[in-house]
């Protein structure tokens, strides 16, 4: 027996919508992280034959978040060959990690994005728009500060990246790895790095 136009064409719309919705959890995620390196020439090649930095932690910096942010770092900075060490006779480091959050709120009148699917025939047909509703956005901004043990500043380098993922850790962590690509001789020009994360 032949289904009506309209049966057919909301059993279409409703495999299509789970196809899209399939799909999606396969598809990685992009963080595009915006990053800037500061370096003192004439101290360079202090940074460039460390192999060991101290942490520092600020007086605020005592929470379980902090102890997070501390494990996060270290394993990006064992990817660019440091290793942690408690004497303060190495590089010394500090990070800082910011979050803000607004909301962006989508209203029919703002033309706010959507999908939708028309189906019919030459006179007629039906026509479905599904509209985002409102959600979250992040921007985050973190900050490392290199020093030689004696206090000197030799490199600083500024990511940033806004977005809607609200799983921070794992976001974070494609910063800082990010943030360190090709340390510790980065190009000083503002450049951007992509890195893809799992959903």
């Amino acid at each position: 027996m032949r289904l009506p136009w309209f049966t057919w064409a909301m059993t279409y719309t409703a495999a299509s919508v789970l196809a899209m919705g399939l799909s999606g959890c396969a598809i990685p995620r992009l963080v595009d992280t915006e990053v800037s390196t500061f370096k003192a020439p004439s101290t360079q090649p202090q940074l460039v034959n460390a192999t060991l930095y101290w942490l520092e932690q600020l007086p605020s910096q005592n929470a379980d978040a902090d102890r997070r942010v501390a494990a996060m770092a270290a394993l990006s900075l064992s990817g660019v060959g440091l290793q942690a060490s408690p004497s303060r006779q190495s590089a010394h480091l500090l990070v800082t990690l910011t979050t803000s959050r607004t909301q962006q709120n989508h209203a029919p009148f703002e033309d706010p994005p959507r999908t939708g699917f028309w189906f019919g025939t030459a006179g007629s047909g039906i026509s479905f728009q599904f509209f985002e509703p409102a959600s979250n956005w992040y921007q985050r901004q973190l900050h490392w500060v290199f020093r030689s043990p004696t206090g000197v500043v030799l490199q600083d380098i500024k990511a940033s990246h806004d977005g809607r993922w609200s799983d921070d850790d794992t976001v974070w962590q494609a910063m800082l790895n990010a943030s360190l690509s090709d340390f510790p001789n980065a190009p000083s020009e503002r450049r951007t790095i992509k890195t893809d994360i799992p959903r």
